[in-house]
Order: structure tokens, then C-alpha cells, then sequence
């Protein structure tokens, strides 16, 4: 009888650790993929704004602030008037 205990709890054992290996394995898996994604994902918004960047001449904003563009055109307007 004690032999089969010891047969039934070492199937057991093996069967937990076959479980536990695949369930690593799985997560070891998704987390690279999701370590892949970030990479690409970075890469991307880095290319996205570097595009935007060369886009816009020497790297200054092309929209200006509503608040400077204001007082240019009041300055301007002034001095033409």
C-alpha cells in the first residue's frame, strides 16, 4: 500500500511540475511579445516625432502660440496703420 502512495504522489508531483513548466513557459512567451510590442511601439512614436520635427524646417513649432500670435498681429497692425 505504501508503494502506491508513493507511485500515486510522485505521478502527481510529476504532473504539477509538467503543469508548472508550461504555464512558465507561456508566460515567459507573452511577456517577451509584450517586451517586442513596447520596443516597436517606442520606436515608432520616436519616428513619428522626428518626422514631425523635419517637417517643420529647423525644428521650431510650426504652430505658434495663440497668445504670441495675438500681439504680433496688434504689433504689426499698428505699425501699418
Amino acid at each position: 500500500m505504501s508503494q502506491k502512495a508513493t507511485r500515486t504522489r510522485g505521478g502527481l508531483t510529476r504532473l504539477i511540475h509538467v503543469v508548472v513548466d508550461e504555464v512558465q513557459d507561456i508566460v515567459e512567451s507573452a511577456l517577451d511579445r509584450v517586451d517586442d510590442a513596447e520596443k516597436d511601439f517606442r520606436r515608432g512614436l520616436t519616428r513619428l516625432v522626428e518626422s514631425r520635427d523635419h517637417s517643420a524646417g529647423d525644428g521650431v513649432e510650426s504652430v505658434p502660440d495663440a497668445g504670441l500670435a495675438d500681439s504680433s498681429q496688434s504689433a504689426s497692425r499698428g505699425a501699418s496703420d
